[in-house]
């Protein structure tokens, strides 16, 4: 599929290089934009377009956790910059595709609300409110559509702070099901949230 990019989006690890080469066997003729890290190691992988962020950081929000949402939004943001094709995909560095199924349901997008098509995302790691306590908890392991609402679903500002990471300390949060945990959002509530409020205000 010529008309489709794929933004491969976060650190250079383990299953990187297996990433790209899934992404590659099984949609021949798409760009692959590998969207980094300064100074990463990118020899040996396939890829069309590298691009080397600076690294905006991790934000520590109790001990040993960290949340990564500016990390996110800066390698999806610069890697949707350079898309030159109708449609794109987002996904990570840790992601292996195993077949290109996505290709039809690209071309069979319906008109939306807040975009003008549909935007394509996997049930795994969407968060069901019924079950935990997390609204708008959209996952972040792929998302794909037309390039333009791609564009427009992660046109958002880095996180703030102190919402990022202490905004529970001097509030009384009866739905708060992880005490250690003093951000307001998860970093996948952060960035829909922040996409919804400006597209509806």
């Amino acid at each position: 599929m010529r008309e489709l990019t794929f933004i491969v989006q976060g650190p250079i690890v383990k299953n990187t290089k297996h990433c790209l080469a899934s992404i590659r066997d099984n949609f021949p003729n798409s760009m692959i934009i590998l969207s980094t890290w300064e100074k990463s190691d990118v020899a040996d992988l396939d890829y069309d377009t590298a691009i080397f962020n600076h690294d905006p950081g991790a934000i520590e929000i109790s001990p040993d956790k960290f949340n990564n949402v500016n990390r996110l939004i800066v390698s999806t943001q610069s890697g949707l910059q350079k898309v030159s094709t109708p449609f794109a995909v987002k996904t990570r560095t840790d992601i292996s595709f195993a077949n290109n199924n996505i290709i039809s349901h690209i071309y069979n997008l319906k008109n939306a609300s807040l975009f003008a098509k549909q935007i394509i995302a996997p049930t795994l790691f969407f968060r069901d409110p019924r079950k935990k306590p997390l609204l708008f908890h959209i996952s972040d392991i792929f998302h794909a559509g037309n390039t333009s609402d791609m564009r427009d679903l992660w046109k958002i500002p880095l996180a703030p702070e102190p919402e990022t990471s202490q905004w529970l300390n001097d509030k009384s949060y009866r739905f708060n099901y992880w005490p250690s945990l003093k951000y307001r959002y998860t970093p996948e509530q952060y960035w829909i949230t922040s996409t919804f409020w400006r597209l509806r205000i």
